[in-house]
């Protein structure tokens, strides 16, 4: 018992691991309380968003594991918002995806 007591203790004194995230590129992410994004974007005020609102993102080279997401999404739960963000696709890729998207919009 001294043991598990010990390990919740040491868990507790541990950094917070976002301590060091740069402020700045949160925001920008929207991922910030005051975000344009969530919870005041512009589809949510107008009730366009289903809650929750899957994020993920998606690199160069990685396509074709987003459009089977974006379509296992599509069957599973056709009402679910999806936002994914752009790392690096070049402009074939961001078309091919977006042709599976119902909406898109770039910020």
């Amino acid at each position: 018992m001294d043991n598990l007591k010990h390990n919740f203790e040491d868990e507790e004194e541990e950094e917070d691991p976002l301590g060091d995230v740069d402020e700045k590129i949160l925001s920008e992410l929207g991922l910030v309380s005051d975000s344009a994004l969530w919870p005041f974007s512009p589809w949510r005020r107008a009730r366009n968003a289903s809650e929750p609102v899957v994020v993920s993102a998606v690199q160069g080279g990685h396509v074709g594991e987003a459009v089977h997401f974006l379509r296992n999404a599509q069957l599973l739960q056709p009402e679910l918002t999806v936002v994914l963000y752009d790392l690096g696709l070049s402009a074939h890729e961001t078309k091919l995806l977006e042709s599976y998207c119902n909406d898109t919009t770039a910020w």
